[in-house]
């Protein structure tokens, strides 16, 4: 697979003027997918319609909103509140400090592993894709669980299509 990645600080030396119309194009994209996702499937719910799509592999609307993420480098349990956003059709997931900011973070979902619950709190939950571990932490049970069940499901499609992609190569 890709190797995961930190990128470089976001938009050093850009203009004023490229960052407001990348806002403006970010938020137009943002509220198209948000209107392309339905509110309940259905099979009774978001979670069911969601992994029908995959196992189907439609790619889904990608998944994003803010999480607070736990600083890394802090001995104090610090945290910042981060975008994550999982893209199911480029097959990723990514952090930035805003939406229309540059990633800090790219994670190839089939390197991804989602491990829950976290120790902290029973909000938090720990994202890996060696060498960058994220702990991400939730504002609530719902949104906990829709976002494991995300990452869970899509991570596990990507992971079956570059196994199938591999096995297709050796033949």
């Amino acid at each position: 697979g890709l190797p995961c990645r930190r990128l470089q600080s976001p938009w050093r030396g850009a203009p004023m003027q490229r960052a407001r119309a990348l806002s403006a194009r970010a938020a137009r994209l943002e509220e198209k997918a948000r209107a392309s996702r339905p509110a309940t499937g259905p099979t009774g719910g978001p979670a069911l319609e969601h992994v029908s799509q995959v196992q189907q592999r439609i790619p889904l609307p990608p998944t994003f909103g803010w999480l607070l993420k736990q600083h890394s480098h802090s001995m104090l349990l610090a945290w910042g509140r981060r975008y994550v956003r999982i893209d199911d059709q480029r097959g990723v997931v990514w952090y930035a400090k805003s939406a229309t900011a540059r990633p800090s973070a790219v994670m190839p979902l089939g390197d991804v592993q989602v491990i829950t619950p976290h120790t902290i709190d029973d909000l938090s939950f720990v994202v890996s894709c060696p060498p960058i571990r994220l702990t991400l932490r939730a504002s609530d049970q719902a949104e906990l669980a829709v976002w494991v069940s995300s990452l869970r499901e899509c991570a596990r499609a990507w992971k079956r299509r570059t196994d199938d992609e591999a096995h297709l190569r050796r033949l």
